[in-house]
């Protein structure tokens, strides 16, 4: 399973904006960090009106935030952080970290 490996101490997580992909379900069945936001997108493979809808949400949610704001991504397998990731890139974010897959 892909772990990105990336700090996930209290003050790492103090210090950045947690974006969790995972869809509700998945967030109960295993946790999730509390002060994460949570924008749902469904389990991968994604099709591409699935993609838009992911960006749109992005967008939606984060286009009033400080391109310079610290931000992690995570998912459940690591896809989805991925391209949310890539994505935030896209929109001007130059502090993004994808965190792959929830380790709570």
């Amino acid at each position: 399973m892909l772990d990105r490996g990336h700090e996930t101490s209290g003050q790492a997580m103090k210090q950045r904006l947690i974006i969790d992909l995972r869809t509700e379900p998945e967030r109960q069945e295993v946790g999730f960090y509390p002060e994460a936001l949570s924008i749902p997108v469904p389990k991968p493979p994604l099709s591409f009106l699935q993609h838009h809808q992911m960006r749109n949400a992005l967008v939606f949610q984060l286009n009033d935030l400080d391109r310079r704001t610290p931000i992690a991504v995570h998912c459940a397998k690591g896809i989805r952080s991925e391209i949310g990731t890539a994505m935030l890139h896209q929109m001007g974010f130059v502090d993004v970290q994808d965190w792959g897959v929830f380790r709570g």
